[in-house]
């Protein structure tokens, strides 16, 4: 039999006048369709992906709540960044000095601390809005530019090469009456 003619002798095609058969078809048309996707690798993915969920509804509906919250704030805190930055940040090759002077070493290893998780926090941020909505990039030039480590310089030239980048860190610049960034 070929496959019209199996669909047709389906009971869920004759089904229309009988209730309880159509509830019955309903009930084994599901089964059927639970076990094709249990043996598949898609579907057992997206079958535990489901209890993953129904089990972790709360933490759901927080990543659900939280995401435009901090879709907005990463906005905002990006755009106040970027307008304040001088012109000339990226093309400078001097060695860079504390935006806050400290002379307390204890005040300063709080300092470089408080900062570099900050910075860590911009770089997850901006690793996951590279997929997620978000400035993606812009969060991880950010990011780059409050931690600490060798190379830092280098990468974060790097990235504001990029031609988008560049082009959107000076439209923000340009929006708030700002000098455009010098090219590195």
């Amino acid at each position: 039999m070929g496959n019209a003619q199996q669909s047709a002798d389906h009971p869920c095609f004759h089904s229309r006048r009988h209730r309880d058969i159509r509830a019955l078809c309903k009930e084994n048309c599901s089964t059927a369709y639970n076990t094709e996707m249990k043996s598949s690798l898609i579907g057992q993915c997206m079958l535990r992906a489901e209890q993953w969920i129904q089990a972790h509804e709360n933490l759901v509906w927080w990543i659900v709540v939280s995401s435009p919250i901090m879709f907005l704030g990463t906005l905002v805190i990006l755009t106040a960044v970027i307008v304040m930055l001088p012109s000339e940040y990226f093309a400078r090759n001097d060695k860079r000095r504390p935006i806050i002077p400290v002379d307390n070493q204890v005040l300063l290893i709080g300092y470089q601390i408080f900062k570099n998780v900050v910075g860590v926090f911009f770089i997850l941020a901006g690793l996951a809005m590279l997929v997620l909505p978000g400035q993606g990039l812009i969060s991880l030039l950010l990011g780059l530019s409050l931690t600490s480590f060798p190379g830092k310089h280098r990468l974060i030239r790097f990235i504001i090469r990029r031609k988008a980048v560049f082009r959107s860190a000076n439209w923000l610049r340009k929006k708030f009456d700002r000098p455009p960034l010098q090219r590195p």
